[in-house]
């Protein structure tokens, strides 16, 4: 699927380059769009390879570890990942609370993440 995803996304963008302007190549540098172009795909095919086995790892973590804690102690493990940062809800209004995922990433005062 990766490769795929690359492939389409490496003919629209020579596409794309095709269309440009003479004025746009004279005004830029071709190695450096080059060499964002190669940048841009390779982060795109390993997003493509990797984030399902990423989700999948971790569907299995939260399993297991909820499997482990449920034969200590059922009630206290229904507490955990009731309030844990897996629900939704609570995530959900963290977000909403520190305005968005990435409100302050461009602000020039110093970011504390606590």
């Amino acid at each position: 699927m990766g490769a795929q995803i690359e492939t389409d996304m490496s003919k629209d963008l020579f596409e794309h380059l095709q269309d440009l302007s003479y004025s746009f190549y004279n005004n830029t540098k071709i190695g450096q769009l080059m060499a964002r172009i190669t940048s841009d795909l390779f982060d795109v095919t390993e997003f493509s390879h990797h984030c399902s086995e990423e989700y999948y790892i971790a569907i299995v973590k939260i399993s297991v570890s909820f499997c482990i804690l449920g034969t200590t102690n059922i009630w206290l493990t229904l507490l955990i990942f009731a309030f844990s940062k897996y629900n939704p809800p609570f995530r959900w209004s963290y977000v909403y609370r520190s305005g968005g995922c990435w409100g302050d990433l461009h602000d020039d005062r110093p970011h504390n993440p606590w």
